[in-house]
C-alpha cells in the first residue's frame, strides 16, 4: 500500500512538472485592443503574477495620464485563467483573462467570467 502511494505520488509530481506554467508563459508586455482594432492598454505581467496596466491614449500606445485604469495589481493563475486579485483589472475593468498559445500567444479578457469580451491581447513585440 505504501509502495502504491509512493508510485502514485511520483506520477502526480511528474504530471505537475510536465504541465505548462501559464504564469511564466503569460509573463511579458501585452498590447490589448477592443473590437475594430482600438487600443485599450498595455499590460505588463511578471511570472509572480504582478501586473501593471497602462491605458492607451492613442494608436501609438502613449500613456493616458490620470486615467483611473492605470495602475498595478496582482493575478492568480488557475489553469489557463488569469484572475485579478487586486488593482485596476479587478476594480476598474472587472475582467478575467484566459491565456492561450494555440494559434500564437494571446490573452482574452472578458467581463466577470462571462464570454462578453472587453479586449484581446498579443505580445507587445508582435503588434504595433
Amino acid at each position: 500500500m505504501v509502495r502504491m502511494s509512493f508510485i502514485l505520488g511520483l506520477g502526480l509530481i511528474a504530471a505537475l512538472a510536465a504541465a505548462p506554467t501559464y504564469a511564466q508563459e503569460a509573463a511579458g508586455s501585452w498590447r490589448c485592443k477592443a473590437a475594430d482594432n482600438i487600443p485599450i492598454a498595455t499590460i505588463n505581467i511578471d511570472a509572480s503574477g504582478n501586473y501593471e496596466v497602462i491605458v492607451a491614449a492613442n494608436t501609438v500606445w502613449d500613456r493616458k495620464e490620470g486615467d483611473p485604469g492605470n495602475g498595478t495589481g496582482t493575478l492568480t493563475f488557475e489553469g489557463d485563467n488569469l484572475i485579478p486579485t487586486s488593482g485596476p483589472l479587478l476594480t476598474n475593468f472587472e475582467v478575467t483573462g484566459v491565456y492561450s498559445a494555440e494559434n500564437g500567444r494571446t490573452i482574452g479578457w472578458a467581463f466577470g467570467g462571462s464570454y462578453i469580451s472587453l479586449m484581446h491581447c498579443w505580445p507587445a513585440d508582435e503588434i504595433g
